[in-house]
């Protein structure tokens, strides 16, 4: 699949098109990006929740304990990617 841009990056300048490829990147992006794969990570402890809950109450203590991390770790990317939107908001808004 090729890369397509946009009709108006063709009417663009040399120096027009350098500026717009040297934006930088938000707090906004940033923190949707950790909200993406917080989400990830939670809904995959969702499938092996639900497609190996037997084997974890059986006592695999592996996955229980990977669970467990994989879920603090998923909270923790949703709580710093939702502080660094409110963040970049807020600059945003002022």
């Amino acid at each position: 699949m090729a890369l397509s841009t946009s009709p108006t990056y063709h009417d663009m300048d040399v120096h027009e098109r350098q500026a717009y490829l040297e934006e930088e990147t938000s707090y906004d992006d940033w923190g949707t990006t950790l909200i993406t794969i917080g989400v990830i990570l939670l809904l995959a402890d969702l499938g092996v929740a639900l497609f190996l809950g037997r084997d974890l109450r059986d006592g695999a203590h592996f996955f229980l304990k990977w669970e467990v991390i994989q879920t603090a770790i998923a909270a923790l990317l949703i709580a710093v990617g939702s502080t660094m939107n409110r963040r970049a908001h807020t600059k945003d808004d002022a």
